[in-house]
């Protein structure tokens, strides 16, 4: 790795250390001190606690690349951008909206424009009830003798969402990261703390971010949560970036 993309990748590393410093009520005391070089690891020190940071996400292309979409399927979602940016003339909130279409929805012309028109009135007559400063999810369900083609329409809003996700309900949604994946990657990251080169360090940390595309993550952490984790590192966390949220995982020292 260049010198250059090294510091920037620190400083995307920084930035995730100085947010969860903020939402942690127990964190050090102490100058955030990245590490680099033949230093590293850890990847930062602060005071006498050295904390190891690893992102963890999945892109959509990993997914999506041996996936060839059917015409149906291109049709829905050029259809989703068109409501998309119609409501957005008059409103400029970021929302995640997921629309359920019926099966053999066929629109042109006129008629096209018109579902474009009513659907993007649906969302924003529900977006101007909420109240912008709290999280909100909320689903229209349409009967379906109303013949409008829209089974449901779901629109989650968070604070902190950086841009809008819109999408219809056969868009390949990406999945929390599982309980293998994580209990693979402190496996993988409890192997620094051999080469370790600070000595004076009395605590060492994991941070575990959560990132890259948005992804599903409305379930719950509950199996992640609930497990005992084999580990050298003394404490591990995992950092929800999207949503400023941290929970601390379960460890025991191996013997």
């Amino acid at each position: 790795m260049s010198k250059n993309k090294e510091q920037q990748k620190k400083e995307r590393e920084k930035q995730y250390i100085i947010k969860f410093k903020k939402l942690h009520t127990d964190f050090p005391e102490g100058k955030i001190v990245p590490i680099f070089g033949i230093k590293e690891p850890p990847d930062f020190k602060v005071g006498n606690i050295g904390i190891e940071l690893t992102e963890i996400y999945r892109e959509r292309k990993e997914l999506q690349k041996n996936i060839q979409p059917k015409k149906a399927e291109i049709f829905k979602e050029c259809l989703v951008s068109e409501i998309q940016i119609k409501f957005e003339q008059t409103i400029k909130v970021p929302l995640m909206v997921s629309i359920g279409f019926r099966e053999g929805l066929q629109l042109k012309g006129k008629s096209k424009q018109e579902f474009v028109e009513y659907a993007a009135e649906l969302i924003k007559d529900i977006v101007q009830k909420k109240n912008v400063s709290e999280n909100y999810k909320e689903t229209i369900n349409l009967p379906k003798i109303t013949g409008n083609g829209i089974n449901y329409i779901t629109i989650h809003y968070f604070k902190n969402l950086p841009t809008s996700i819109w999408q219809c309900d056969n868009s390949i949604w990406l999945t929390n990261p599982s309980l293998d994946q994580i209990k693979n990657r402190i496996q993988e990251k409890s192997k620094d703390i051999l080469n370790y080169k600070e000595k004076d360090l009395e605590k060492k940390w994991l941070l575990l971010v959560e990132t890259g595309e948005f992804s599903s993550m409305f379930r719950d952490h509950s199996d992640i949560l609930s497990y005992q984790y084999k580990s050298c590192f003394d404490r591990i966390f995992i950092l929800r970036d999207l949503f400023d949220v941290y929970y601390e995982l379960k460890t025991v020292k191996p013997m």
